[in-house]
């Protein structure tokens, strides 16, 4: 697909970039490249998600690639910071003060470690998507632990290939984005990216990553049975699938990121870096824009 292509590349580029490491003027372009890639990626999702009536996907896309963007431009700032020093001390045949340069330090830091935390959930996410058998092979996990669910209920569904299910007539297809992967991969990747001791880190994997796919397993049971039943009518797959089972998963995963940064507060930390750094170019296009006026 072509949405993978984008994905690949995109970690591709923040790969180079954190290999180059922070003090590479080209290092920052790289990472400049690779969020403009992954706000294409995004971007590139949006047609098939508006064209089934998945306006809440559609919206998140759209954020999401708004998001990046705004991480390209904080990459490209580092890039010109740097690339204007090294030309100055080039000419100058001296180092360039640095006064201008802490400015950028804070942000610096933590765009990198968003990136750092994006790289580590690519990792974990792309055996998935990519690798077909990986993929199948999850598919067809959670479609047999769905139906077990379901006959253990005395539904009647009954399998009709390896990641489909049928209930009274109406089959339901379990894809990628039903085996609650890329939620697990986020939940993982912030574990692992966050400030913590080793065994915090792994009692905290052991714990939410089976929660959150049974979780996942509820959601899909859920879903096959308000479509195989006709619970909210005609249209009760879109109304099950698209809104109260995407309600129900919000609430989920919001529960195990308060439970995740009481257990883990390194977590937290970091978020909030990102969310500061995210505030402050808010209000600064905000304040360009004549939104907000600046305190005198």
């Amino acid at each position: 697909m072509l949405s993978d292509l984008f994905l690949c590349g995109a970690a591709l580029f923040l790969i180079l970039m954190l290999a180059a490491g922070k003090k590479s003027a080209y290092g920052n372009m790289a990472g400049c490249a690779g969020w403009i890639i992954f706000a294409v990626y995004w971007l590139v999702l949006f047609p098939g998600y508006f064209s089934v009536g998945d306006y809440t996907n559609s919206l998140l896309v759209i954020v999401a690639s708004v998001l990046c963007l705004i991480a390209a431009h904080a990459f490209f700032i580092l890039f010109r910071k740097l690339f204007r020093k090294s030309m100055s001390s080039d000419a100058s045949g001296s180092p360039d003060d640095n006064s201008e340069g802490t400015a950028v330090t804070g942000f610096g830091q933590t765009v990198r470690e968003f990136s750092m935390l994006v790289v580590v959930i690519c990792i974990l996410y792309f055996p998935f998507r990519l690798i077909e058998p990986v993929g199948n092979a999850l598919i067809s996990s959670v479609t047999s632990e769905t139906l077990a669910v379901l006959e253990f209920l005395g539904t009647g569904a009954v399998r009709t290939a390896f990641d489909s299910i049928e209930l009274n007539g109406y089959g339901v297809r379990i894809i990628l984005a039903c085996t609650a992967i890329e939620a697990i991969s986020v939940i993982a990747g912030l574990i692992i990216a966050a400030r913590a001791p080793i065994l915090r880190k792994a009692a905290a994997l052991i714990i939410c990553v089976p929660v959150v796919y049974g979780a996942n397993i509820c959601r899909n049971v859920f879903v096959i049975l308000a479509y195989g039943n006709m619970w909210f009518g005609p249209d009760s797959f879109v109304i099950a699938h698209h809104y109260i089972a995407k309600l129900g998963s919000i609430i989920v995963l919001i529960i195990t990121a308060v439970c995740l940064f009481r257990y883990i507060p390194g977590i937290m930390d970091m978020i909030m870096r990102i969310y500061d750094f995210y505030m402050g170019c808010f209000r600064a296009i905000a304040g360009k824009a004549g939104l907000i006026r600046n305190k005198k």
